[in-house]
């Protein structure tokens, strides 16, 4: 019932005024953005729970989700802005800890930031005190991403199909199946990583990095003709992917979905 209760809350939300959100309004709001595939939405989530926040400074879901989402955003868009943030979140994270540390938004958002640090171990040992909560589905997603960063890739699968019991019309579901794909691929199920990589590729919520898994799982069944085609579509939609970047952008460990873009562009 707790996923239909959030939904049901973001619903009332847009349907009034920004000056009139408070705090448990900008909070709902923000979640309806906090795992968007790009940079934008994510620091419009930022902006969002940092509204509650000032509305409400005991509110202890927002104050840690403005540290999870600054976090999150330093795991997926690196750069000065990402490092800014990622600071900014150390700070808040303290508050949010303060205020209740056995919180489970506050162990997710101490979670994230064990990934940000590679510390996958620490993250893990977070994830599952949070999922400790049986309706807390983000918490089961978190875990499922910081399995992978452990080489732990059929947990991560089990701990998605927990989520989506909890939450079957998640808005997040785009990140599951990105997980999904990158999981299957490391176990060499290079079918159904294809299956999950397309469904991303084809939502609303397309990510480059599902797109490069596609492309590794057609390039790895033989489908060449097939992996040059999807490679096209990628370089259309970001035509500034390089080489270069890619590297540090993520740990090895870390689901290897970035390495999966760069031998995927780079070996056709």
């Amino acid at each position: 019932i707790s996923p239909e209760i959030d939904r049901a809350e973001l619903q009332r939300a847009t349907r009034r005024r920004p000056e009139d959100l408070g705090a448990w309004g900008n909070y709902h709001k923000g979640l309806a953005t906090l795992h968007s595939g790009n940079s934008i939405d994510t620091e419009g989530a930022i902006t969002l729970f940092d509204a509650a926040c000032e509305a409400d400074p005991q509110l202890v879901d927002a104050v840690a989700m403005s540290a999870y989402v600054r976090f999150r955003y330093a795991t997926h868009f690196p750069g000065p802005t990402a490092d800014r943030y990622f600071h900014e979140a150390q700070q808040i994270l303290s508050e949010a800890s303060r205020l209740d540390p056995s919180h489970p938004t506050v162990l997710v958002a101490k979670g994230r930031f064990h990934m940000v640090k590679r510390e996958f171990d620490s993250s893990v040992e977070a994830f599952r005190a949070a999922d400790a909560n049986p309706n807390f589905s983000l918490a089961y997603q978190e875990l499922a991403f910081a399995s992978t960063g452990c080489g732990n890739h059929e947990d991560a699968l089990a701990q998605l199909s927990v989520a989506d019991r909890l939450s079957p019309r998640d808005p997040r579901q785009s990140g599951r199946d990105t997980i999904r794909a990158g999981a299957c691929f490391h176990l060499g199920r290079y079918e159904e990583c294809i299956t999950f990589a397309t469904r991303v590729v084809r939502s609303q919520d397309p990510r480059p990095w599902a797109h490069g898994m596609l492309i590794a799982a057609l390039h790895r069944l033989g489908q060449e003709e097939a992996a040059e085609t999807a490679t096209q579509q990628l370089l259309q939609k970001h035509p500034g992917l390089t080489l270069a970047e890619m590297p540090d952008r993520k740990s090895t460990r870390l689901n290897s979905s970035h390495q999966i873009i760069s031998y995927a562009v780079f070996c056709l």
